[in-house]
């Protein structure tokens, strides 16, 4: 049985002329909507009714989910970007699954290829922990938007595309909401589909090598993100070349 009409939000990240590609979806008159665009240009389409437009200020993922979280009207809010599509069926079932799932549950779905193919692992059991969220991105999420608000879990403003730490936004957050309680398990039934290039596989720079030392901080604490960081400098020393030192530079998320 579907969940009532608008217990959803799905609160789409979008920038500049980005929204154009949005003409193009198709817009469920079950759930509700939410464009969050940054850097708005002249281009400002007709929408449906359950399509709300929101122009933000500035740059930063960060801050468009945030506004998400503060904006959202529905109990529940699923975390999307513009270039995402939806498998036949996804929406039928994250709408099954709302009604069963408490406050505290943190749905994450899986990704897929566009030709069918499994882009991210899922954790054994279903049941994520600390080191499983170093996986999971914002797509996935689907999260109770009232909850979040009451327990202050926000996204760190410092970590995520167009912020100065370009990665790590999404681990981050999702510890925040663990640590307030938060259960957070692998939805089988609810996919999306992306392309295989990913934003968390940078190591191109220092700002990227840092971002993961200011994760593994609040992920781990200290001085388990010690650990952590020399794990992932065993792993991907090539990859991280002289960067290196910049995976041991803890700082603050926010």
């Amino acid at each position: 049985m579907d969940a009532p009409p608008q217990t959803l939000t799905i609160a789409v990240s979008t920038l500049g002329e980005r929204i154009g590609a949005l003409r193009a979806w198709h817009f469920d008159p079950r759930l509700h909507y939410l464009l969050l665009w940054q850097r708005p240009t002249s281009l400002a389409p007709d929408w449906p009714a359950n399509v709300e437009l929101v122009e933000l200020p500035g740059t930063g993922v960060a801050n468009s989910r945030n506004a998400a979280i503060e904006r959202c009207r529905t109990p529940w809010l699923w975390f999307m970007d513009d270039d995402v599509d939806f498998p036949p069926g996804s929406i039928d079932a994250v709408l099954a699954l709302l009604p069963s799932c408490g406050a505290h549950q943190i749905l994450v779905a899986s990704v897929l290829l566009p030709d069918g193919r499994p882009l991210k692992r899922k954790p054994d059991g279903l049941r994520y922990g600390r080191r499983d969220i170093l996986s999971v991105g914002t797509i996935q999420i689907v999260a109770h938007a009232g909850w979040l608000r009451s327990q202050g879990v926000r996204y760190p403003r410092r970590l995520g595309a167009g912020a100065r730490f370009p990665v790590c936004d999404e681990p981050v957050f999702l510890s925040r909401a663990m640590r307030a309680g938060a259960r957070v398990s692998h939805a089988d039934t609810v996919s999306i589909v992306h392309g295989e290039e990913s934003s968390g596989r940078d190591l191109g720079s220092p700002q990227a090598v840092r971002a993961r030392a200011i994760a593994f901080y609040e992920i781990f604490g200290a001085p388990w993100c010690v650990l952590a960081s020399a794990y992932f400098w065993l792993r991907h020393g090539r990859a991280l070349g002289r960067r290196w030192p910049s995976l041991f530079h803890y700082g603050a998320a926010d």
